[in-house]
């Protein structure tokens, strides 16, 4: 069973910051760790990826949306030869 705890709402405020503090802090990090450092898969990993592909949205670096499959594969064909 769980138990309760009361906290001030100057608490719950600094407690709030200090929680968005660390999530830039651990953003920073997993920028600059190694693609081959995290395992594969992890929550981590997936932290990461969902990272760098936030940034390639923000910098427009997306393609589609494709209508049909044989466009969306020639688009990937044109982009892996770039």
């Amino acid at each position: 069973m769980a138990k309760a705890a009361t906290i001030s709402g100057t608490t719950a405020k600094k407690l709030v910051r200090e929680i968005e503090e660390f999530e830039e802090l651990k953003q920073y990090v997993l920028r600059s760790i190694p693609d081959n450092i995290l395992p594969y898969g992890s929550k981590l990993w997936w932290e990461k990826e969902n990272l760098e592909a936030d940034e390639d949205i923000k910098k427009g670096r997306v393609h589609g949306p494709f209508k049909t499959a044989d466009t969306l594969i020639k688009s990937l064909h044109k982009n892996a030869r770039a």
